[in-house]
């Protein structure tokens, strides 16, 4: 009996290169959408440490007479301070440690250290990022600081939490950049999040020029362009910049001093809605 031969047809080169090019192409059409998919999978998860951070400060101030928490963080655990990462204060050693986090007076209504850092922050592309920080976000001047003035600059802040004006357009907590190197060689970011200048007639924008202690981008545009933050009232939102030049300020694509920041203050309308968002009880 005579054995069948069976003849297996295979690809041809031509059918090969048609079938990797149709992959390809419908991995150049996946990939963004994945990456946007991811991306705003950590927006969602930055929201909700921020939602889970503002109800922390919230619940403080409920149990504390109505007093908020400081934003500063140079001062110790007597002062209110959120988080005690000092870098001004003599001797501490503890800054941009878990024990500076848990040494905060909000500690004892969050435990757990995840909650103060952003999920984006560590492939943020900024010459400020660190992957050894744990804490991305602040509290604005604006909210329970006990001082009359910032560096030199007048301060209206509110002092009580029920004290608050329109608490819905009030910034509570904001995603922020920049920060401190310290000799125990942890990382982590300064003082309370202010990047305005008070001082002129014309809102500006104002960052810390002449001192290389201090990055200058206390702004930050690591969520496509834009920034994460929490309000007063609770909720929280999302702010793409509108203004090229404040993405170059928030990245450091200028120069380390951003003096930049002038020019960047003329018809910037994203100046104009931080300056409505950390408005002070004046």
């Amino acid at each position: 009996m005579a054995k069948k031969i069976v003849i297996y047809k295979g690809f041809t080169l031509i059918e090969l290169l048609v079938v990797i090019s149709i992959i390809a192409m419908m991995l150049s059409i996946l990939t963004p959408a994945l990456s946007r998919a991811k991306e705003q999978a950590k927006r969602i998860e930055c929201f909700s440490n921020l939602k889970q951070l503002t109800l922390a400060w919230s619940m403080y101030a409920m149990n504390n007479s109505d007093k908020l928490c400081s934003p500063d963080v140079n001062c110790g655990i007597e002062d209110g301070c959120w988080v005690i990462d000092g870098p001004a204060l003599p001797g501490n050693w503890i800054g941009g440690t878990e024990l500076a986090i848990k040494k905060g007076v909000l500690w004892p209504y969050t435990q757990y250290i995840k909650l103060y850092g952003c999920p984006t922050a560590g492939g943020y592309e900024s010459p400020n990022v660190r992957n050894d920080r744990l804490r991305d976000y602040m509290i604005p001047v604006t909210m329970g600081f006990t001082g009359q003035t910032w560096y030199g600059q007048p301060c209206s802040t509110f002092k009580r939490y029920t004290a608050i004006t329109r608490p819905l357009d009030k910034l509570a907590f904001v995603e922020a950049d920049g920060g401190l190197r310290g000799a125990t060689g942890n990382y982590w970011l300064l003082n309370a999040f202010w990047p305005l200048n008070d001082e002129s007639s014309e809102p500006q924008w104002k960052f810390d020029t002449n001192s290389e202690r201090v990055p200058c981008n206390m702004i930050t545009a690591r969520h496509d362009k834009g920034f994460n933050m929490s309000f007063a009232d609770g909720h929280c939102g999302y702010y793409k910049y509108k203004d090229q030049r404040t993405v170059k300020l928030a990245v450091e694509l200028l120069d380390f001093y951003c003096k930049f920041e002038k020019e960047a203050s003329v018809d910037n309308p994203d100046l104009d809605y931080m300056g409505e968002i950390l408005k002070g009880p004046k």
